[in-house]
């Protein structure tokens, strides 16, 4: 059928020790519309480049239960350049909150990911680390005295997108 969407598919793995717990996420794709999709991308634009790795519960979309993961480099990164920021944000119940996040913990976040890139695919692994805090809404500072410590790999095809 012409314009219907692919089931979504797993794309990676998300795989990590988050407060005492293992536990796994899973990178997802799909193509829609004849366009390609997934929840793990590597983005140049003129000024900065960014990796965001999005885990899933299951190998399907959904809402709750994500865990992200975001680097930001000024320009292109060079090989063993540290990213300027490791971002992570946990959404157990979705946007309604409450979220876990490392920014203004009491550690910071840290990521040690290659990337390998080929035309507009690409593939991303390596390790990351941090402190998690409870937020619990957007409005509000997270708690630096609810933290938990999440540490694990990734190895996940990545989308490659160009500005």
């Amino acid at each position: 059928m012409a314009g219907a969407a692919a089931a979504d598919v797993e794309f990676g793995r998300i795989e990590a020790d988050y407060g005492g717990e293992t536990r796994v996420w899973h990178t997802i794709s799909l193509e829609q519309g004849g366009e390609f999709h997934a929840s793990a991308e590597y983005r140049k634009t003129s000024m900065i480049t960014t990796l965001h790795v999005q885990g899933h519960p299951e190998p399907k979309f959904t809402t709750s239960d994500v865990l992200s993961i975001d680097l930001t480099w000024m320009g292109e990164p060079k090989p063993g350049e540290a990213p300027m920021s490791v971002e992570m944000m946990f959404m157990p119940e979705g946007m309604k909150g409450p979220f876990w996040i490392s920014a203004d913990a009491p550690e910071a976040a840290e990521a040690d990911l290659a990337v390998e890139l080929d035309g507009d695919r690409g593939r991303v692994s390596g390790t990351f680390s941090g402190m998690l805090c409870r937020q619990a809404d957007m409005t509000t500072p997270p708690d630096t005295s609810d933290c938990k410590p999440i540490s694990g790999t990734v190895d996940s095809g990545l989308l490659v997108t160009e500005e």
